[in-house]
């Protein structure tokens, strides 16, 4: 077979090309009964056959080629009898996308497993790793021993920002990869061992998530591990564990779905808190369904074993000052000028400081239908409209009962001139209770009420002509109002008070409004134009030619807010003897002057501010500012105040977030009680991203006056950006 070789050489440096059915090749004179398990395509630049055809080696730019395979090495021998093949000095590997290099390689092309030594390769989609030996165990699995790998090699040079190290680690590509007795890796520093570890290599893939670690006063060391089950595309399922050195063990659990008209999910956490020596719980479903274009669904049920958790334990202010647990569920019917809804609610307040007067209130079943404003009939001048519902209450430890309230109204809008329109409207109000109030009636009761309003509208504006490179044009429109709104007295003391509708202020009132909206119109780059508010300024007041002394309902004037110009009484109030929950006030003549301020112009800032001034007092009793402003990717601020006179605070918050170096941002958040002249809350974090993982250090200090609040909590989170997405995708499951 040497002349052959050299023929193959002096054919003008042509590459000897041998088609191979499958290595095996029968040798010389000798029958062989296997089957060839597939086709192989050999390129190389000399072929020398020995002992019979038995060894076939192939030296110089050798190239295999097998359905999804190539090879390509210096030298390649292939023992055809054992099925075997032997490659050596720069061997490359493509294997179905992934790619493996080593100093040598044995394949069993029978049975498809092979291992490379001193291998170093890329694992579908994004993982590189290294190892003195990686097995081919089969088309899906590569075994590797003395194992290092990553997700960073593709974006960052040595030393990675992470990385595995174990004696063995098994790969799926394009699935997970798992092994044992590992170590991990930041920055070529040990960091720590991982005894078991599974880490998925692809979105939406089953496997452990990374953990989190925190540490504060009220729970101690904190730890928490969850496990991502893909289920389906549209279904994936969470659970996990966090322990809470001071509180105990709990586990959790999420099911989450989505259908092809429908989401949804469900969680559930679970603590035997060893502080209160208390099995605690909390069961959540929520789901939304769109059962047609007009007929849509949604439910919200919270089951959980006290008010307190788990709110106790989050760091969010919002989240933690919540009061209120809540569940729902709705059905709506919605045609083009009527909807209809079937609801159904349940409420539980808490009062910190008077646990005994903590609340609990089912509402519901609720079936309301509302008209949109149309027409009484086709082409009438005359407009209907109407809310009415019928509902049941169950209130805690006070009052069952169900109301019927039917509410149409009429309106006849009249153009006085081109930009006045005159709209009187009478309302009428029919309210009956299966009961009274306590302790006043015990069968039903009804109220009658009629409701008399006038209105004057308007509605003009002018463009202004600006001729800017890009600012073309300033429209300014005025929308002033003027509204007279008359509510006769009538007797309520002997109605159940549970909501806003069980007592309707009595009125004769002027209401006056302004509205000032400054809008922009620009060019665009591409030629179009686009126009856009950027400033709406706003002025309403009220004002009372008679006021009077009247019974209120408790429940009516402490839902009572500095920012509603339709009422406003004067300060104290004498309750009413022998109806409880009833009290005489004195009107003011004067409403709050309410004034309201959006700012959103064409760059990065908005501001939005609010306040009302009491003239009789003349003073402000609310003022609400909130202040964003951003530049790119760089930095971000928001500021806000808050006022309230009657409830005796006063308080800044302060949000900043700034890109210190690339992959490095800070973030702060600052709450200032201004009437105790303390910081109540700081929370600093810092969180550090590059192509293949995240950490997020998050500190907060609380000094708050709530009994047994943490004082300092830290925690830490991080992601392996190869870590499973949650997302999902709509199906049919």
């Amino acid at each position: 077979m040497g002349h052959r070789a050299a023929l193959f050489l002096l054919n003008a440096g042509l590459l000897a090309t041998v088609l191979v059915l499958g290595f095996p090749l029968a040798a010389v004179g000798q029958e062989r009964d296997t089957s060839p398990p597939g086709r192989f395509h050999v390129t190389a630049d000399s072929l020398e056959s020995r002992e019979g055809g038995r060894f076939l080696l192939f030296r110089g730019n050798v190239r295999v080629i097998r359905e999804d395979w190539t090879l390509y090495a210096d030298e390649v021998e292939v023992d055809q009898e054992e099925e075997i093949f032997d490659a050596r000095g720069s061997v490359l590997l493509f294997d179905r996308g992934n790619q493996i290099q080593g100093g040598s390689l044995r394949y069993n092309y029978g049975t498809e497993q092979g291992v490379i030594h001193d291998a170093q390769g890329f694992i579908l989609p994004s993982t590189t790793f290294t190892a003195k030996e990686a097995y081919r165990e089969d088309e899906r699995t590569y075994r590797l021993v003395g194992a290092r790998y990553t997700s960073c090699t593709v974006c960052q040079p040595q030393p990675y920002d992470w990385e595995i190290r174990a004696a063995e680690v098994t790969i799926h590509p394009e699935d997970f990869a798992w092994g044992t007795h590992g170590t991990f890796w930041v920055k070529g520093i040990p960091a720590f061992y991982v005894p078991i570890f599974r880490h998925p290599l692809v979105e939406r893939e089953t496997g452990f998530l990374t953990p989190s670690f925190g540490q504060n006063s009220k729970e101690g060391l904190i730890i928490g591990q969850e496990f991502f089950w893909a289920i389906s595309e549209s279904q994936d399922a969470t659970v996990g564990v966090i322990y809470r050195s001071e509180r105990g063990l709990s586990p959790t659990a999420e099911y989450r779905y989505l259908l092809a008209d429908g989401e949804g999910s469900l969680n559930a956490e679970f603590l035997h808190d060893r502080e209160l020596d208390e099995d605690r719980y909390l069961v959540r479903f929520r789901h939304e369904q769109t059962f047609a274009s007009d007929l849509t669904g949604k439910a919200d049920i919270n089951i959980r074993s006290d008010r307190d958790f788990p709110k106790e334990f989050t760091i969010g202010f919002r989240e933690r000052s919540n009061l209120i647990n809540s569940s729902s569920a709705f059905l709506a019917y919605a045609l083009p000028r009527h909807i209809f809804s079937l609801a159904a609610e349940f409420h539980e307040s808490r009062q910190p400081d008077l646990p005994d007067q903590d609340e609990a209130l089912l509402r519901g079943p609720e079936l309301t239908v509302t008209s949109l404003t149309q027409p009484l009939w086709e082409e009438a001048p005359v407009l209907f409209d109407q809310r009415s519902n019928v509902v049941y209450f169950d209130k805690k430890d006070d009052i069952s009962v169900s109301r019927l309230d039917l509410r149409p109204g009429l309106s006849l809008p009249l153009a006085v001139t081109s930009a006045l329109t005159l709209t009187p409207r009478i309302g009428l109000r029919e309210t009956a209770y299966s009961r009274g109030a306590s302790d006043i009636e015990s069968g039903p009761v009804t109220r009658e009420l009629v409701e008399l309003e006038a209105g004057l509208f308007s509605r003009v504006f002018r463009t202004f002509p600006v001729g800017g490179e890009r600012l073309r044009a300033i429209r300014h429109t005025v929308e002033p109002s003027f509204r007279y709104l008359y509510i006769p007295e009538v007797t309520q003391d002997d109605l159940p008070q549970v909501d806003g509708t069980d007592f309707i202020s009595p009125q004769s009132r002027f209401i006056l409004s302004l509205t000032n909206r400054f809008a922009a119109s620009v060019q665009e780059p591409d030629g179009g134009r686009r126009s856009f508010d950027f400033l709406t300024l706003t002025f309403e007041g009220s004002v009372a030619p008679d006021p009077k002394t009247r019974t209120f309902s408790d429940l009516f004037l402490d839902s009572l807010q500095p920012e509603n110009v339709t009422q406003a009484v004067k300060e104290g109030r004498v309750p009413v003897p022998n109806r409880p929950g009833f009290s005489k006030s004195t009107e003011r003549r004067f409403a709050n002057v309410v004034a309201r301020m959006t700012l959103t112009p064409p760059w990065p800032l908005s501001l939005d501010t609010s306040a009302s001034f009491n003239p009789e007092s003349n003073d402000f009793e609310t003022a609400n500012a909130m202040l964003n402003a951003s530049l790119h990717d760089v930095a971000s601020l928001g500021l806000g105040y808050t006022l309230s006179r009657n409830a005796d605070q006063e308080a800044w918050i302060g949000e900043l977030g700034l890109k210190l170096l690339e992959g490095v941002r800070l973030s702060y958040i600052g709450r200032f009680d201004a009437d105790r002249e303390v910081f109540v809350e700081h929370q600093a974090g810092i969180i550090y991203q590059t192509c293949c993982w995240a950490i997020n250090l998050i500190y907060t200090r609380r000094d708050t006056e709530g009994v047994g609040d943490p004082s300092d909590d830290v925690r830490v989170t991080f992601e392996l950006l190869t870590a499973p997405s949650r997302r999902l995708t709509r199906g049919s499951e």
